[in-house]
């Protein structure tokens, strides 16, 4: 079993950088929301407490990201002011919605600002349940939230405010319906009977048009998980993941595709593709990987020693690849393979683009272009073409990963860490053209 650092991702261990980009990050600024239009038609009289809202918590992630060496009961009496005020603004949107005869919303607004009461009073954030959103309604949160980026900030907090999306609900929708296709489609690749290992959790999009806090700055996520990522939180009903359809959609046209034209040149004929039609593309992608984390075979009791020997950050890259897989054998089955296969490349040299040694999905894009190259498959490419070729190849990472993973079997890891290798190299013929080109995206409201 090959274990030298050269091969082994590196866990960076400052965590003052907000974002997992390079170390001169370029980023776009997106436009969200102009002129609050989607805000304030989802919230007409509470509109503007909600803006201040976001501005608060704005404050709250800059001064506790830089107050982080100052004495403790300093940054808990900031912090508690912060909180105080906060539940008092959303009192006021609680009473308003109320009267606007918006019973369900005031009801969880309410309950939030009694959250944010709580904390201020005790010092102690309480246990709280999530709503899922519901059809053609706004969805609010507002409170804990961590996210993957390495940030300074030790108790992050965010709004997020999503409104619905009709259409692309209706792009995921078709997906779960063929959920007996990619179910499978993770059975023959896994070789056997797969089940998933958890409850097979819903996934919502929409519109973000005001976020606030920890989610304002650096990395711009485009989806966020629950309750795996609110601290203290539980769901009503199922796990949810909520995808942001406008962050997916600007993301895709002004980072991806750029990144991709740039490597491929400007006469590789990615013009003729939508941008729209990609992103529908991807969404369906991301429901199998969404799914995929959670494909196993058979009923057999795990054995993770494997994994806990890896260490979380490569476990998680691992992991991340293996999603990534289900999620490209899931996709291959129900959507055009020439936009799969332009999409899948884009969303990847955004990947590679980044810090190997800061984001998890950066080594499992450089492990996947590496294990195709190392079986003749060369991405990124123009044409999906490459998909049809290389749906074997990624059916057998399945199997070598999930054995890795969840069956204690370590003859996987040589191969694992010379495609990490391998991806390397193959990522070294355009590095040079990443330099300059936006990876993310920077927020900008109103």
């Amino acid at each position: 079993m090959r274990t030298d650092s050269s091969v082994k991702p590196r866990v960076e261990t400052d965590a003052t950088h907000p974002f997992w980009h390079r170390d001169q990050p370029t980023t776009r600024a997106f436009r969200v929301d102009p002129d609050h239009a989607g805000l304030r038609a989802a919230f007409p009289g509470s509109w503007r407490q909600l803006v201040e809202v976001k501005a608060l918590l704005d404050c709250y992630a800059m001064v506790d990201s830089g107050m982080r060496h100052s004495e403790s009961d300093s940054r808990d009496s900031v912090r508690l002011e912060f909180a105080r005020r906060v539940a008092g603004l959303l009192w006021a949107v609680a009473d308003i919605e109320r009267r606007a005869d918006r019973p369900g919303l005031a009801e969880t607004v309410a309950d939030t600002a009694e959250l944010f009461a709580m904390y201020a009073a005790t010092g102690e954030w309480k246990p709280f349940v999530i709503e899922p959103p519901a059809s053609g309604q706004p969805w609010f949160y507002c409170g804990r939230l961590s996210t993957w980026s390495p940030r300074s900030t030790s108790d992050p907090l965010s709004l997020l405010i999503v409104v619905p999306d009709d259409a692309r609900q209706q792009v995921l929708s078709r997906a779960d319906l063929a959920f007996d296709t990619m179910h499978a489609a993770a059975a023959q690749a896994l070789g056997g009977p797969a089940e998933l290992a958890d409850e097979k959790p819903d996934m919502h999009v929409g519109q973000l048009v005001l976020a606030g806090g920890e989610s304002a700055f650096g990395h711009k996520n485009f989806a966020h998980f629950f309750p795996l990522e609110t601290p203290g939180a539980s769901v009503l009903g199922t796990d949810f993941t909520v995808v942001f359809d406008n962050v997916f959609q600007e993301r895709v046209s002004q980072c991806s595709l750029p990144l991709l034209r740039k490597v491929l040149g400007q006469d590789s004929g990615l013009a003729e593709h939508s941008p729209t039609a990609l992103v529908d593309s991807l969404l369906v992608w991301f429901r199998g990987h969404d799914l995929g984390h959670f494909w196993r075979r058979g009923a057999r009791v795990e054995d993770t020693g494997v994994r806990e020997e890896l260490g979380p950050f490569l476990g998680m890259a691992l992991e991340e690849t293996y999603a990534d897989c289900h999620g490209l054998l899931a996709a291959a089955e129900l959507v055009d393979h020439t936009t799969l296969g332009v999409a899948f490349c884009a969303e990847q040299i955004r990947y590679l683009s980044r810090r190997e040694s800061d984001f998890a999905d950066s080594v499992a894009a450089t492990l996947e272009l590496g294990w195709l190259a190392r079986r003749g498959i060369t991405v990124p490419s123009a044409s999906g073409a490459w998909v049809a070729e290389a749906l074997p190849a990624l059916a057998e990472l399945v199997r070598v990963l999930h054995a890795t993973l969840w069956e204690g079997d370590r003859s996987g890891l040589d191969e694992i860490y010379a495609a990490i290798s391998a991806g390397r190299e193959a990522a070294a013929r355009f590095e040079s053209d990443l330099d300059c080109y936006p990876t993310d995206l920077s927020y900008v409201f109103a």
